[in-house]
């Protein structure tokens, strides 16, 4: 798999929040945030992600 850093501007409450789902599924912060890029992109036209 090939990787490229992405620098993301979240307010700190949303980081705090996902950590807290990534921590509670025992998932990575990277899979809690992929998860939720994947989930609102539908609503903004794009398509999923791989």
């Amino acid at each position: 798999m090939e990787i490229t850093q992405v620098i993301v501007n979240l307010p700190s409450e949303q980081v705090e929040f996902l950590e807290r789902v990534a921590r509670k599924e025992r998932l990575t912060f990277t899979d809690i945030l992929r998860r939720a890029i994947d989930f609102l992109r539908p609503v903004y036209g794009g398509t999923k992600s791989k």
